[in-house]
């Protein structure tokens, strides 16, 4: 299997197997790294990488994938596994491409790992300057934003693939409707915007059962999110924390 760095691993598949009730290969990563494919009868390729990179703490890296290997990868052969082979097993699933990742990491872990926490450090930095950008950038489109926008805007563009469509559906029919209630409202005080908030949470906890618990983690933020937004619009973000006070999801 290609490496990142232009080198070679190896990984086994010790069996083939429906043991999540759908066919799967257990596939074991070797710590074995060369410029060529290794012979057959090298010790290091019947080995299991072990993980202790970061916070890793020798965790071997065997995993259930579900899908064909990708055509970048090429089969060596067949060799004779060791017993060991036959008894291991494993409760994770992942990619083909998570074993590469993971042999070059281990790697670089143990014979380069000034420079690996080095980019560790620069890659944080970043990633804190970003978020501090789309924070700023966050907070001045709330100051901003308008019921009338929201109620034009696409309001949950994650949302393709899942939930299922009338759970879609079902969630933007609800939300436009607290978008449209508060535009009506004469004029927007506190009581009347926490009236119409709870009657929408509430009617998206009966929408959530319906479709036996479709809000899950990434469904949840993403509400909440909206939410936030229609609040900042309603000039009353501090309403935001009352949704706990009656959600079910």
């Amino acid at each position: 299997m290609p490496l990142a760095d232009g080198r070679v691993g190896v990984c086994r598949v010790l069996r083939v197997g429906s043991d999540f009730g759908s066919p799967a290969a257990l596939v074991a990563a070797s710590p074995w790294i060369g410029s060529e494919a290794p012979n057959l009868a090298s010790r290091e390729i019947r080995k299991t990488l072990m993980l202790t990179h970061h916070k890793w703490t020798r965790h071997s890296e065997v995993v259930w994938i579900s899908e064909p290997p990708p055509a970048s990868f090429r089969q060596l052969g067949r060799i004779k596994l060791p017993k060991k082979d036959f008894e291991t097993d494993s409760g994770t699933f992942a990619a083909w491409t998570s074993l590469p990742m993971q042999v070059l990491a281990q790697w670089r872990w143990d014979n380069d790992r000034e420079a690996v926490l080095a980019e560790d450090i620069e890659r944080e930095r970043k990633a804190a300057r970003e978020q501090a950008r789309r924070g700023k950038e966050r907070k001045q489109y709330l100051a901003k934003v308008t019921l009338a926008e929201l109620a034009e805007k696409e309001l949950f563009p994650r949302w393709d693939e899942y939930p299922p469509p009338a759970a879609r559906n079902g969630t933007l029919k609800i939300m436009h409707e607290l978008i449209a209630e508060l535009r009506r409202e004469p004029k927007l005080t506190a009581s009347a915007v926490r009236t119409h908030l709870e009657t929408c949470v509430r009617k998206l906890n009966s929408l959530d059962h319906l479709h036996r618990g479709f809000i899950e983690t990434v469904e949840r933020d993403d509400l909440f999110e909206v939410f936030e937004e229609i609040l900042a619009a309603a000039k009353f973000p501090e309403l935001l924390e009352s949704i706990d006070d009656w959600r079910d999801w």
